[in-house]
């Protein structure tokens, strides 16, 4: 509380008891006078949390959050952040709220999961000192018209290249009129054994993997279910696998930062061709020599770096020339020499440098500033641990996971992986390296309380004000 603004009230607050100053600024606070007391901008948002209720799968409800100015300046919302920014919009004030004004921002659901209970976060900056962050949150539950069990989704962990496996899962359509599946289609590598032209309420699915057709990698798509019924014509349920192989890619998808999207000819000639390196380890011995690498599209270019015989890993650059679209350019086929080597997939993805810089999930301007050390100092205080026990536990531990997601993030991605190999991940070898990013991936699809507690810790630590030196 400022209160070199009104002396006489500091006067009597200093002459009586402390209690009765507490009494007066809770009597105050109620009546909304904060702002008069301590000056400036007030950020009031009541309730902090929206529940859009029960809502339909392709449904798009709104959620409208009531801001109040309590201050007597004018109160800015300096940056909008959503935590998913793949399945929500933001319509946020872009004027300043004058004092004692109520303004109106609106959160659309845009992508919203086939069954059960959602849970999103949006991140507000403000111009209020006391409320400079501010989370705000929408709930609600969807109405699905099927449930997958045992797991929302496919979400199948991982596996050996070369190996068949199976997994069962059973598919309980909503409604009280039973249904036949029609036609199944699933992913090269996989096989779905379920009983066809069959009404029934229940279906038993097994998923099987095709040992000749898998190819090293994570191996993300969707399987597609066609029915006889009229409210459920048909239905894709998202597949993840990580299938391990003697050979392992780091990272499993590559992201490629190019020019803004609409950038002038001058502009963007300015810019070189935009690069990624993408690492292959081998689990144990030499690493073969790379054979061949197949692109995706005429906008990726790959070539194969040098390498000593006997090396342990191999380097395949990736080259996106200037001008280039974003989006997902495909999948690099990296073919190893020998026999019996399975084929090894990449996604790659080019990330607009704008678009990039407005969502909170790459935040490539604080990416390339801020050093590893620092991010692991940041966020050992937001734990209440030491820096070493960040890393303790290997790579199911939850600790680990987060920094390597909060690393992909926020730190230099041509440095980031070594130092954590080296220092501060106590040796982690690169192939346990590369299985903790997978892991992250996997848990992240099905698993949306980590998913909202990285998207909160991102927000916390990539914004905490550093000292000289970033530290």
């Amino acid at each position: 509380m400022t209160v070199t603004a009104f002396p006489a009230y500091a006067a009597r607050s200093r002459a009586r008891p402390a209690a009765g100053s507490l009494l007066r600024l809770a009597v105050v606070s109620a009546l909304g006078f904060v702002g008069v007391l301590r000056g400036g901008p007030v950020f009031i948002c009541d309730p902090a949390v929206v529940d859009v209720g029960t809502v339909e799968p392709t449904g798009k409800p709104v959620a409208e959050f009531r801001i109040r100015n309590a201050g007597d300046a004018p109160l800015l919302i300096t940056k909008a952040r959503a935590g998913c920014a793949a399945c929500m919009t933001i319509d946020c004030p872009d004027k300043p709220i004058p004092p004692g004004a109520v303004a109106a921002l609106k959160v659309t659901l845009t992508g919203l999961p086939p069954s059960g209970p959602v849970r999103k976060i949006v991140y507000l900056d403000t111009n209020d000192p006391a409320k400079a962050g501010v989370q705000l949150t929408v709930n609600g539950v969807v109405r699905g018209v099927y449930v997958l069990t045992p797991n929302p989704t496919f979400a199948l962990g991982e596996t050996e290249a070369g190996k068949e496996q199976s997994w069962d899962y059973e598919l309980t359509v909503a409604g009280t009129t039973p249904c036949a599946i029609t036609a199944v289609e699933a992913p090269a590598g996989f096989a779905v054994r379920v009983a066809l032209n069959r009404p029934a309420q229940r279906h038993a699915l097994r998923l099987t993997t095709v040992p000749s057709k898998l190819a090293v990698g994570v191996l993300q798509g969707d399987i597609a279910l066609r029915t006889d019924s009229p409210t459920l014509p048909h239905l894709r349920i998202p597949l993840a696998l990580v299938v391990k192989g003697p050979v392992m890619p780091s990272p499993s998808t590559l992201l490629v930062s190019i020019p803004p999207v609409g950038s002038e000819a001058s502009a963007v000639q300015a810019f070189p061709p935009a690069q990624g390196r993408l690492t292959l380890v081998a689990v144990s011995g030499p690493c073969p020599r790379v054979e061949a690498v197949e692109s995706p599209s005429a906008d990726v270019r790959a070539r194969i770096l040098p390498a000593d015989d006997g090396a342990r890993s191999r380097v395949v650059e990736v080259v996106i020339p200037p001008g280039a679209k974003p989006g997902t350019k495909g999948e690099l086929v990296i073919r190893m020499a020998g026999n019996n080597q399975p084929r090894i997939l990449v996604p790659v993805i080019a990330v607009s440098a704008t678009r990039a810089a407005a969502a909170t999930v790459t935040a490539p301007e604080a990416r390339l500033h801020m050093p590893f050390p620092v991010l692991v100092g940041r966020l050992a205080r937001h734990l209440g641990c030491s820096p070493a026990s960040v890393f303790s536990g290997g790579f199911k531990a939850e600790r680990t996971q987060l920094t390597i997601w909060l690393a992909e993030r926020l730190c230099d991605p041509a440095t980031v992986e070594r130092q954590a190999r080296r220092s501060a991940l106590g040796g982690m070898s690169v192939i346990g390296y590369a299985r903790a990013r997978d892991e992250v991936t996997l848990r992240l699809q099905h698993d949306p309380e980590f998913k909202a507690r990285c998207e909160q810790t991102l927000a916390l630590v990539g914004t905490e004000e550093t000292g000289e030196g970033g530290k």
